[in-house]
């Protein structure tokens, strides 16, 4: 999912797109690349994006649709114009361009396919509020999920790669929170490492944090 402008990246962007913005040794797209590469349960990835960037991406040598921007406004309807576009039900992980962890794609698909959930995504603590009113928010003594809560219920965001199952299409549903909302899910607590670079000072302690554990893991 490759297709936002990164508004909240602010001056970044007029240099260099969102899933181009480097991040220690690459394009913050490749650590999401990277991720479905090491699954061998998945046959093919196909890069949702904008105008601007399908060229880039195609000489990258990946599999493009150019998203409209008027229809796609989130992850979910990302994943429904791709399906149109694709003339595809089938099940698919969903993966956002600016997220950099080490989550393990089987992991969350493993999850789905042993629960028979409707879809299935980790969860990790996240300490800063201002992001989780903008994020999933999942409640564990409710096991909903709220997405950008007016209210605090939780420090537990949803975070991506998200798995979902073959022909799953809840109705009515026209945005995430709705998604979440009638599917039947799957919830990993996830121990690891995540960060998103929405903004710059996410960019910033994602660089720093993740150079540390690559320096530590070599």
């Amino acid at each position: 999912m490759a297709g936002g402008r990164g508004i909240r990246l602010g001056t970044i962007t007029e240099f260099v797109s969102k899933p181009f913005v480097p991040v220690v040794d690459r394009p913050v797209f490749l650590y999401g690349v990277a991720q479905l590469r090491a699954s061998p349960r998945l046959r093919e990835i196909v890069v949702l994006t904008n105008a601007d960037n399908d060229a880039a991406f195609r000489r990258a040598g990946f599999s493009t649709v150019v998203q409209d921007d008027d229809v796609v406004h989130d992850m979910f309807s990302g994943w429904r114009y791709l399906k149109a576009k694709l003339d595809s039900d089938g099940p698919a992980v969903l993966v956002p361009c600016d997220n950099v962890s080490d989550i393990a794609v089987d992991r969350v698909v493993d999850a789905m396919l042993t629960q028979q959930a409707d879809a299935a995504f980790s969860v990790t603590r996240v300490s800063d509020r201002r992001k989780l009113e903008n994020m999933g928010v999942y409640d564990p003594a409710s096991g909903a999920v709220h997405y950008r809560p007016a209210q605090f219920v939780s420090d537990w965001g949803v975070i991506a790669p998200y798995a979902v199952r073959a022909g799953f299409e809840p109705e009515p549903a026209t945005s995430d929170a709705e998604v979440f909302n009638a599917a039947r899910v799957a919830v990993i607590y996830h121990e690891g490492y995540w960060f998103d670079i929405g903004d710059p000072e996410s960019l910033v302690s994602c660089t720093c944090s993740l150079a540390a554990i690559l320096a530590a893991n070599r």
